[in-house]
């Protein structure tokens, strides 16, 4: 009889490890994918921010230690327009809301994987103030930028961003090419 129930609880264990075996990775999937749409969450906010003009606000989006890196192709080796490569956030945002204010940003496309964010976005703006070197044209301006995000603990890290630049000289007109 020993024998009988030891069989019915090694065959109960069994059926139970099988049913939970599947809840761990079910509790820890749901756990990522709400990670990564916090993690995504945190750069729509930030967007907001940038798109309010609240430039105080913006340090809360970062790390104490934070780092921007412009991957683009046009560097400014003269250093005569450094507010729009610089690495403080808020000089960067001061600098866009002179040369373009009132722009509107729209973010076409998030992709959360890991604690890294790619955002696809689009800013539009009345180029009113000098912007790349080149004085103020009124001719209305829209680029278009790719950006890593890296986060850690809820806040940005790194910022790693390619505009396109060809496209925003062309359409201020200091490129002539089609």
């Amino acid at each position: 009889m020993k024998n009988k129930s030891e069989k019915l609880f090694s065959g109960l264990v069994l059926l139970l490890l099988i049913i939970t075996s599947g809840s761990p990775a079910k509790g820890a999937e749901s756990s990522s994918e709400s990670l990564l749409e916090s993690n995504k969450s945190v750069i729509v906010e930030f967007y907001k921010a940038v798109q309010s003009a609240e430039l105080e606000s913006l340090g809360s989006f970062f790390t104490e230690v934070y780092e921007i890196q412009d991957v683009g192709t046009m560097k400014d080796i003269k250093k005569s327009h450094i507010s729009e490569t610089s690495s403080n956030i808020e000089e960067r945002i001061k600098y866009l809301r002179e040369a373009l204010p009132g722009f509107e940003i729209e973010v076409n496309e998030l992709i959360a994987e890991g604690n890294k964010v790619f955002a696809n976005v689009t800013m539009t703006g009345a180029q009113e103030g000098a912007f790349l070197g080149i004085e103020p044209t009124g001719k209305i301006i829209t680029m278009q930028s790719f950006v890593i995000f890296t986060l850690e603990q809820g806040k940005i890290k790194k910022a790693l961003e390619l505009w396109d630049e060809l496209s925003v000289m062309k359409q201020m007109g200091y490129i002539k090419i089609d």
